[in-house]
Formats: C-alpha cells, sequence, structure tokens
C-alpha cells in the first residue's frame, strides 16, 4: 500500500478518495504508518490543490484522514484538518465528528 501511494500521480478527487479511504482499511499498517501515508497524500493533494485550484478535497476525504490521525492520536493534526475544512468552506457531517469522538477515550 505504501508503495502504491508513493507511485500516485493522480489529479482527481476520486483517485485520492479510493487511495484515503483504503489506507483506512488496510489492516496490517501500524497507526504510525497510516498516517505517514496519510500525510504523504494529504501534502501532494495541497500541492496539486495549491497549484491547479483543483476542488480535491470534500467531506469524505477531511473525515478519513479525522479518522486516520484521530486512531492515532495525532489531535494537532485533527485540529489542523478542521482549520483546513473551514477554510475550504466545507461543512463536517456527523461523520466528521463521529470520527473525533470515536477516539477522544485514547487521550490521557
Amino acid at each position: 500500500m505504501l508503495a502504491l501511494i508513493k507511485k500516485v500521480e493522480g489529479k482527481h478527487r476520486n483517485d485520492y478518495a479510493l487511495l484515503v479511504s483504503t489506507l483506512s482499511k488496510v489492516k496490517d499498517l501500524s497507526d504510525k504508518e497510516r498516517m505517514s501515508a496519510a500525510q504523504t497524500l494529504y501534502e501532494r493533494m495541497n500541492k496539486l490543490h495549491d497549484n491547479h485550484s483543483a476542488r480535491l478535497f470534500d467531506v469524505a476525504i477531511f473525515s478519513t484522514l479525522i479518522k486516520i490521525f484521530a486512531a492515532g492520536g495525532d489531535w494537532a493534526r485533527c485540529e489542523a484538518l478542521m482549520q483546513h475544512m473551514r477554510d475550504e468552506k466545507i461543512k463536517p457531517t456527523i461523520v466528521t465528528y463521529t470520527n473525533l469522538l470515536k477516539y477522544c477515550e485514547r487521550v490521557e
């Protein structure tokens, strides 16, 4: 999976939506590996978004990224993603908030 992510040259939201969704479901990755791969995808999407004004981000992609980072306990990244959603004027859904709350019990 990680090798596939490194080779992705997609320019369409569907390419990244599929990868982010699949990444969230792969069971053979540690939280650290999953977060690293998610960060790589997020950075590529941001670069394409900035360079081409393409709308690569949607609520489903943000919600899934938040799920990945919340599961790994990276609350700063979750907060940054929520801010990015606000900046893009993308409204969180019940799924977005559920993904955050589901992992709150892990916080010490």
